[in-house]
């Protein structure tokens, strides 16, 4: 037993500890054994223990029968139990691993063999995530001790805290060292010369070496603790980052032009301007026909009529501008009218905010005559930014005139003197808007409940919509306007109940003509 403890005496190392039963040596940190969950003790003590012992069984020596005879040896040696083969070794190796995933067995009651711990075994999946758990919730108690102590490690373990370190110097490179790479391939392009694209290629190789030549230092750094790798390391920092800082101080200095002239005063050269030059060429004879033909074909599709009570075409027309380069924008005339023109046609908007006294914009003609609604502009436009276009008088057209299109006068569409539908200037009849009377009503064939929305039921939304229309005399509805309205959708279910109406027209003198009146769409949850 003397030469087993001058064995461990020899084998022992600072800080290590040993167990007292099987005598393996396990690290400082260690409190049980693994094997056999004996309480671990320092290399002195067990020399000392051990001392006892030999002492005791001197005083009470063992005696020996006659029939055991006693080998007698010159040397001490442990029995080595044969090694065995590679691939039986890794195939071990990978059953263990496969079964750290793995949750134990339940213990049986009153079970034998083996030695088993009284606490329960869990997979390394659940292990793993306990100690996130507990790891989390000692960070949110104090997260400056947490930080601290997972810096430091148990003690002083420079292991530990240099691997850290290598650690979060990787993490913050290799993101810089990614997007200088992925910037680099984004410069890549057929489009441009065969040395553009070498020198992106090539720089993108030279980051990627910069990256694997620096996780090869900091290995050799954390596990070899060599010093002679410090100075190639310090020469990798500068190599790596100096073309990338140069880059992007160039980037800085050549896009920022005030950055540029603080740097080099006497350089600066304020930028000149590129302005785009716009050649307005002048309509061609093509092109103005093609218009006159659009505008008599937008009369054309248009019911005509007016204020006369008897049937008759409406004629006449108007036109203008204001002599800007541009073509009309498109849009609609504003409402006709008879009295003289106080604001004449503009589709710009109105230059006087919120006036005492607003007057609206009209076009001279009949005012029975519904022209529809949008924005103001010539029908036969262009879509653009606002333009009253290159003719005169100030009105919106190619012509003169106060009136909007490309005839002559304050009317609208091609034509002269006013009101609309070519030619001169005549108010029409019998194909006006009559209000509708007692007398003078559509005769009703088939009307639809307006259906509540979701939202509105949700909502609990009551109420009346009130609608003005035009009963056509097509048996259609037009020209819908809400004079009354309700929420989450319920304007919106009354106008489309309403267009599916069907309806004799009204009859005035014999002949049928359309009449404006109002429907009335509840909704009532009760």
């Amino acid at each position: 037993m003397s030469e087993t403890l001058l064995w461990f005496t020899a084998r022992g190392v600072a800080g290590m500890k040993i167990c007292p039963n099987c005598q393996q040596q396990y690290p400082d940190g260690f409190q049980y054994c693994p094997s056999d969950t004996e309480h671990l003790i320092t290399g002195e003590e067990f020399v000392r223990r051990t001392r006892r012992t030999e002492q005791a069984e001197k005083l009470h020596p063992i005696p020996s029968g006659p029939t055991c005879p006693v080998a007698q040896t010159s040397n001490f040696g442990f029995s080595i139990p044969e090694q065995p083969s590679l691939i039986a070794r890794l195939i071990a190796g990978l059953r263990s691993v496969s079964d750290s995933f793995k949750s134990a067995p339940p213990v049986r009651p009153g079970a034998v063999g083996d030695f088993q711990f009284l606490l329960k075994e869990e997979s390394l999946v659940s292990r793993i995530s306990h100690e996130l758990l507990g790891a989390w919730s000692e960070f949110r108690r104090n997260p400056q001790v947490f930080i601290s102590e997972f810096a430091r490690g148990e003690g002083s373990n420079r292991f530990r805290r240099n691997a850290l370190l290598a650690g979060s110097e990787l993490a913050l490179t290799g993101f810089f060292t990614l997007y200088f790479f992925s910037q680099a391939l984004g410069g890549l392009s057929k489009a441009n010369p065969i040395p553009i694209n070498l020198f992106y290629a090539g720089f993108g190789v030279f980051l990627l070496s910069c990256f694997v030549t620096r996780v090869f230092l900091l290995y050799r750094l954390v596990y070899r603790a060599i010093g002679k790798f410090a100075t190639p390391k310090v020469a990798l920092e500068f190599v790596n980052w100096t073309p990338l800082v140069a880059i992007l101080l160039l980037s800085i200095l050549l896009n920022n032009h005030g950055f540029y002239c603080r740097i080099f005063p006497g350089r600066c050269v304020a930028p000149v301007e590129k302005l785009d030059l716009i050649t307005m060429l002048p309509p061609t004879v093509e092109d103005t026909t093609k218009l006159v033909k659009a505008e008599k074909k937008l009369v054309k599709e248009k019911t005509l009529g007016g204020s006369k009570p008897k049937p008759q075409k409406a004629s006449g027309g108007g036109g203008g501008g204001r002599q800007q380069p541009t073509p009309p924008s498109k849009g609609v005339p504003p409402q006709m009218a008879l009295t003289p023109q106080i604001v004449l046609p503009n589709p710009e908007p109105p230059k006087i905010k919120n006036p005492t006294l607003p007057v609206a914009m009209t076009t001279y003609g009949d005012p029975s005559l519904r022209m529809p609604k949008g924005p103001i502009g010539d029908p036969t436009g262009v879509p653009a930014p606002p333009s009253s276009g290159p003719g005169t008088g100030g009105g919106i057209g190619r012509s003169s005139g106060s009136g909007v299109g490309g005839g002559v006068g304050g009317g609208a569409g091609p034509g002269r003197g006013g009101n609309i539908g070519g030619g001169d200037m005549g108010l029409g009849g019998g194909g006006g808007v009559e209000p509708m009377t007692a007398s003078l009503r559509p005769t009703i064939l088939y009307r639809e409940k307006a259906k509540y929305t979701e939202e509105a039921r949700q909502n609990k939304i009551q109420g009346v919509v009130l609608l003005q229309v035009v009963f056509h005399v097509n048996g259609s509805i037009t020209d819908i306007r809400v004079i009354r309205g309700l929420p989450d959708g319920l304007t919106e279910k009354a106008i489309e109940a309403a267009k599916k109406i069907r309806f004799n027209p009204a009859v005035k003198n014999g002949a049928p003509v359309s009449v404006r009146g109002q429907l009335e769409f509840s909704f009532n949850l009760y």
